[in-house]
């Protein structure tokens, strides 16, 4: 369990190294929610912004978005943490990884919490991160919810 989420940060640091020393990452982010009054986003003194608790309503499409505590997008019907003896996955990224503008039962990570149910696919996406913040966000989170 703890390999594969070992994996999955060792990948993260190294798509950060190699996109820094292509020179990317150099500006701030473009987009700020906090600015756009997104409902989903609440400030983070850390982050800039992080995913809110509860049900946001995406403008663009209406579609519900459930977020659970420490920012992380609903993918199952239980919010609570998986239990032991399940492979531990945790998706990290924008908006993409968020599924913004997505029902929770359409979504990326809803889907492969379906199709892999041996795994707890916890999903940290927010929309408008940079590589950076998804980064610090998924040190955070392992250092909270997984060690």
């Amino acid at each position: 369990m703890k390999k594969l989420v070992i994996a999955v940060v060792v990948l993260a640091v190294v798509v950060v190294a190699a996109w820094r020393l292509s020179g990317a990452g150099s500006g701030s982010a473009s987009f700020n929610p906090l600015e756009s009054k997104a409902a989903w986003a609440a400030p983070d003194p850390g982050l800039g912004w992080m995913n809110k608790e509860g049900v946001s309503k995406a403008p663009e499409t209406g579609a519900d978005m459930t977020f659970w505590s420490f920012g992380r997008r609903a993918t199952r019907e239980d919010s609570a943490l998986s239990e032991e003896g399940h492979t531990q996955l945790m998706l990290l990224g924008g908006s993409v990884a968020q599924g913004y503008g997505v029902g929770d039962a359409e979504y990326v990570g809803t889907l492969l919490a379906q199709q892999y149910p041996d795994y707890a696919i916890e999903n940290f996406g927010t929309g408008g991160y940079s590589v950076d913040q998804a980064q610090t966000l998924g040190e955070r989170a392992f250092d909270r919810l997984y060690k």
